[in-house]
């Protein structure tokens, strides 16, 4: 295992301490940052900022904030990571959602920042040059082994642009040792006619401490240092995520998290237009109700006469399936469909 840099070290700290303080107790608060803006250094202050006090524990950092946990759901982390600058404002909304949705199960609740990519070796660093997401790939499995190796059982990584809009009905299934994310991948070509690609991604995903998540997160780790390492450079930046695991998928089935999906830029544009036509098709691969979906930063643009989509889009997209609890979409579900693989 990759030591840890001192800052990401200290962030791990907290909720591990918290939750080993758990086994003797039946229920306590947890302190998590409030703001995705603030560094890893902050999220370790609340160890000599806050106090006990008869009523509980008491915020004497404004930074941080706390929220009532479960002792029987304690055992659950939910990690995300983003960086503490030039946050656009729909990413700062996806990530209240799934903290939000983190604080209802009762799960501990984890935020990150760049410093995560210091997990990962600097030679697979240089490899994967300009590929960022190739990196975080890496760094996110190198995370999660983490926390399984300090006692979690179970760690949940949801990616920062991912949005949940119906967090009553989003579960994870309790007898999956690991698991990812379906992906329906829709555009279309020069003629205008629609793409559909059946595919599996880790925008989320979760690893069970049991024999078969750690045996899982090891291969996997394994064959992400293989790939890149047999690669001069990347040139797909999906070299080791939706890429290797779509083809991982058709050799031998992937256990899939219902309710997640992902929509691309066309299904977003779908959604801001009311396309109900191309929504119908894009519900009928997907087979199954979305609670959550992955709005894919990749395609962020700033100017929006530029290929690719401008933050007003994410909001506006975020704002439909917020509003509507996810029934744009999950209203154009054909009926009597199974679930696709």
């Amino acid at each position: 295992m990759p030591s840890l840099t001192p800052r990401l070290r200290e962030s791990l700290d907290p909720p591990i301490a918290e939750f080993k303080s758990l086994k003797d107790e039946r229920q306590r608060h947890i302190p998590v940052e409030t703001s995705p803006l603030h560094s890893l250094t902050v999220a370790v202050s609340w160890r000599v900022r806050a106090r006990k006090s008869n009523r509980g524990w008491v915020r004497l950092f404004p930074a941080l904030h706390f929220y009532w946990v479960s002792s029987e759901n304690t055992k659950t982390i939910v990690v995300q990571s983003f960086r503490s600058y030039d946050v656009p404002e729909w990413i700062r909304r996806s990530l209240a959602t799934v903290r939000s949705w983190a604080e209802r199960s009762n799960f501990v609740y984890q935020l990150v920042g760049d410093d995560l990519l210091e997990l990962t070796p600097p030679w697979y660093r240089l490899r994967a040059a300009q590929h960022l997401t190739v990196v975080t790939d890496l760094a996110r499995l190198l995370l999660a082994r983490v926390y399984l190796q300090r006692g979690f059982d179970r760690v949940i990584w949801i990616d920062a642009d991912v949005v949940i809009f119906v967090p009553d009905l989003l579960k994870i299934d309790s007898n999956l040792s690991y698991g990812f994310c379906r992906e329906v991948w829709i555009d279309k070509d020069f003629s205008g006619s629609l793409n559909v690609s059946l595919k599996v991604n880790n925008s989320a995903c979760m690893f069970r401490n049991d024999h078969l998540g750690r045996k899982f997160i090891d291969e996997y780790i394994s064959a992400c240092m293989t790939i890149v390492d047999g690669l001069s450079h990347v040139q797909d930046h999906t070299e080791v995520g939706t890429k290797f695991l779509t083809l991982r998928n058709r050799q031998c089935p992937i256990p899939i998290l219902n309710g997640f999906g992902l929509v691309s830029p066309l299904v977003m544009r779908a959604l801001v237009n009311g396309d109900d036509d191309l929504l119908a098709q894009f519900m009928g691969w997907q087979g199954a109700p979305l609670h959550a979906v992955n709005l894919c930063n990749f395609f962020r643009v700033r100017h929006a006469n530029r290929d690719g989509v401008p933050d007003d889009v994410f909001l506006a997209v975020l704002d439909k399936l917020v509003t509507s609890k996810g029934s744009i979409l999950n209203a154009q579900i054909p009926l009597g469909l199974g679930v696709p693989r």
